[in-house]
């Protein structure tokens, strides 16, 4: 399953507490937010849902195997409350899509710098490999030489290998990629694994 936007409804139990299933699902785009949007300001009039379902979000998913993003509350009441008012659904939706990308690019810029450092201050140097694994640098010891060295792919679909050299290991690599979550660190050497937490931590942080 690729990227969508879903509703998901809730139910309270006594033992389990709040069980949510999808009841419908929309293209992740501006227009099927709005759509999405426009759909749960109905069901949430209808007095039937209301006796039924005690809570309702909107969710963002990269994939089948993503625990999901929750569209903030306050942010889809704003949505409805704005559309209700006659201000456009889909520009307000094109916004909070602008916005989305804006914060998940700066994450994804950190979560690639904590990586850069924590290998470097552990003594590593790196290159950028391209398309055939092929570097046509020196390794590089300075953070921000890899970062410029990075920047220009990160967001353009093209597939990173970095490779990390130090005089007691082999060389190790791992691989620098956008595939629409907030991890873009991909396969990794064992070698170079713990030089490489804090940038997962980052990535999986709210």
């Amino acid at each position: 399953m690729q990227q969508h936007i879903a509703i998901e409804t809730a139910k309270f139990c006594d033992v389990h507490g709040f069980h949510y299933d999808t009841f419908s699902r929309f293209p992740s785009t501006p227009k099927g937010l709005a759509l999405a949007v426009v759909a749960s300001d109905r069901m949430m009039s209808i007095d039937a849902y209301q006796q039924a379902h005690s809570d309702i979000n909107v969710m963002f998913y990269v994939n089948e195997f993503d625990d999901g993003e929750k569209l903030d509350d306050d942010i889809l009441f704003e949505l409805i409350g704005r559309r209700n008012a006659g201000f456009s659904i889909i520009t307000d939706c094109r916004w909070v899509f602008e916005d989305r990308q804006l914060r998940r690019e700066a994450k994804i810029q950190r979560v690639i710098r904590a990586a850069v450092e924590d290998l470097i201050a552990a003594g590593f140097a790196l290159t950028i490999d391209d398309a055939d694994g092929c570097s046509e640098s020196e390794p590089f010891r300075e953070v921000e030489a890899v970062m410029d060295q990075l920047g220009p792919n990160l967001f353009n679909g093209v597939d990173c290998h970095v490779t990390a050299y130090r005089d007691d290991l082999r060389p190790a690599v791992f691989t620098v990629e956008d595939d629409g979550s907030d991890n873009p660190i991909g396969s990794n050497m064992i070698e170079i694994s713990p030089f490489l937490k804090r940038a997962h931590q980052i990535a999986i942080a709210a």
